[in-house]
């Protein structure tokens, strides 16, 4: 195996990006019972995802607040650009 480390910092980032990205894709697919490609077709998407985000942002940032590790990387356009990209994949 080719492996590399990540600090810790950088491993929690990937993760509350994964989370928001599922958070967003599996409700709504599984709600509009289509791929993840297909969400970019749904006018109603947009106004789901942006409020799928936030929430998840915000319980992010809390998170973030409450351990003293305040990270900048974790805010709403942020993950929105990440989820963006996971679902054009």
């Amino acid at each position: 195996l080719n492996c590399s480390t990540l600090p810790s910092a950088a491993m929690d980032q990937l993760l509350w990006k994964k989370l928001a990205a599922n958070c967003v894709i599996n409700p709504l697919t599984a709600l509009f019972r289509c791929t993840n490609g297909e969400l970019l077709l749904e006018p109603s998407f947009f106004e789901l995802q942006q409020n799928l985000l936030r929430e998840v942002a915000q319980v992010a940032q809390a998170c973030c607040a409450a351990t003293g590790t305040h990270d900048h990387l974790l805010d709403e356009g942020t993950l929105r650009q990440f989820v963006g990209q996971v679902i054009q994949d």
